[in-house]
């Protein structure tokens, strides 16, 4: 019988930890009714890009900052074009946080450059 090497051990005991702590992630929240993405199980704990976060989380600067850097990105750094982005959702939920317009924002590229 041929032996494992010693770092083939460790990579793929690695490997196999990273897959149960990702299974009891996704255990735990689809138990909890809370939908599992992709995106949410390589996010670190309490990042929340595309989902609604209960209100005390609006206003946290960092997320919003994250979230404009994040829409400055897929608009290749065009400022007016980010305005103009959030303005339009703006336009359409006028009572939305400045978080929400960007996460709608971001959406909605998203979802026009597939």
């Amino acid at each position: 019988m041929d032996e494992v090497e010693p770092v083939n051990l460790v990579v793929w005991s690695s490997v196999a930890l990273i897959a149960i702590g990702l299974w009891k992630v996704w255990r735990s929240r689809s138990q909890k009714g809370i939908p599992v993405r992709p995106l949410d199980l390589a996010l670190p704990n309490g990042v929340q890009v595309r989902s609604r976060v209960h209100a005390a989380h609006e206003s946290d600067p960092s997320i919003v900052t994250s979230l404009r850097q994040n829409l400055r990105l897929k608009v290749m750094h065009d400022e007016d074009k980010v305005e103009r982005l959030i303005d339009m959702e703006r336009e359409r939920a006028p009572n939305a946080s400045h978080r929400e317009l960007l996460e709608a924002a971001i959406e909605r590229w998203e979802r026009d450059n597939r």
